[in-house]
């Protein structure tokens, strides 16, 4: 038994080592009617008294790369990984993302859209950001997704991804998946 076991170990370290590469999770099972973790993490985070430690995410919250602005009114859209199921916003906890949220708060809500906030410094300026609005969001730098993003040319936020690929930062009067976007206010 113990031997198994050392076998084992060698096993998983020696093929780390050499690269080999191990296969992600995968699904065995889904029955449609999959939650979301961000529910779960928010509670975390609210319950937390430290401004930099929490048991799922460290602060400061950086993506690299990416920085608050206005993206060029041109048509970015991006080759969509099969993971996105729903409309992702990503932001900040600067003025100009936390004007963005108020100010499309209806349509990202009418959208089902969840948050990825990939600059922020503490939990308690996570916090805030939650008590301004109802939306799912969560504090993550978002590595594989930024990377996506910069691929196509795009280093600023806040913005709205949508399922098929559109980068949208203007959301008033935008037509997303054939349907009008009005004002968000």
């Amino acid at each position: 038994m113990m031997v198994r076991i050392f076998c084992g170990i060698v096993l998983a370290a020696s093929s780390n080592c050499f690269g080999t590469a191990i296969a992600g999770p995968q699904v065995l099972a889904d029955t449609g009617r999959t939650v979301s973790s961000v529910q779960y993490l928010v509670h975390v985070l609210e319950g937390s008294d430290s401004d930099t430690e929490t048991p799922l995410v460290s602060f400061p919250v950086r993506a690299d790369g990416m920085s608050p602005g206005r993206i060029e009114d041109i048509k970015h859209v991006v080759g969509m990984p099969e993971w996105l199921t729903r409309p992702i916003f990503v932001v900040g906890s600067d003025p100009l993302s936390t004007q963005w949220l108020r100010e499309n708060h209806a349509v990202l809500l009418r959208l089902g859209a969840a948050g990825i906030v990939v600059s922020v410094d503490d939990v308690s300026a996570f916090k805030a950001m939650r008590r301004t609005s109802s939306l799912p969001m969560v504090p993550h730098p978002a590595p594989h997704l930024i990377r996506l993003l910069q691929a196509n040319g795009i280093h600023r936020f806040p913005l709205l991804l949508l399922e098929h690929g559109d980068v949208l930062q203007n959301l008033r009067g935008r037509v997303p998946a054939g349907q009008y976007v009005g004002s968000g206010r």
